[in-house]
């Protein structure tokens, strides 16, 4: 199931680079549908936090980086250079590429919300799945090193300083998936999407 705001028509627009911003919570699905939209439309992934994962490998093993880490270096960098200092490096990576179709998975805050919006050529969606079946998807995908936590600790890290804007972000959402069925039905809802901002 989709909801919209925003529709914008994208027929007659020059072909440049565009760009889909994605921003969904911890366990909602995002990463799913970044690699369907990539598969549909020959698009390019690039995920905001993979700048501050590539900074953290220079100290440590991948094996060792969880979700805690990535909050950390983003949440000090973010305090120190302010909430459009990530989507400056991303829009360095994004600078150097050319025209094509660009997925930017993982917006946390403002700046990474006007990064998407700064090009002509934009589409903003939101994911969204109930609570519970999100802390279900990251126990049994054990993605980061701090994954495997209970219901309590799940909700706790929801409310750490790199997250608690995400809900934000979503009111400014062009759609919003509601992925809390299955994979079909996600498959449907993109290709809905597709159709009515006629990318």
């Amino acid at each position: 199931m989709i909801h919209c705001s925003n529709i914008k028509q994208k027929r007659g627009v020059a072909m440049a680079k565009i760009i889909i911003g994605i921003v969904g919570k911890n366990g909602s699905g995002k990463d799913t549908v970044a690699r369907i939209l990539a598969q549909k439309l020959n698009a390019q992934l690039i995920v905001y936090s993979g700048i501050i994962e590539k900074a953290l490998l220079v100290f440590l093993d991948q094996v060792q980086i969880g979700r805690d880490d990535l909050s950390c270096l983003a949440t000090y960098l973010r305090g120190k250079y302010g909430d459009g200092i990530i989507a400056k490096g991303v829009k360095k990576e994004l600078d150097a590429k050319p025209d094509g179709v660009y997925l930017l998975v993982g917006a946390r805050d403002l700046g990474d919300y006007e990064l998407v919006r700064s090009f002509p050529n934009n589409l903003f969606l939101g994911v969204d799945a109930d609570v519970k079946i999100r802390w279900q998807r990251v126990k049994a995908r054990k993605e980061k090193s701090d994954d495997d936590v209970s219901f309590p600790e799940f909700l706790e890290k929801e409310e750490l300083k790199s997250e608690v804007k995400i809900g934000m972000l979503m009111e400014h959402a062009d759609f919003i998936i509601d992925n809390g069925d299955t994979l079909k039905d996600l498959k449907i809802s993109i290709a809905e999407i597709l159709r009515l901002s006629q990318l």
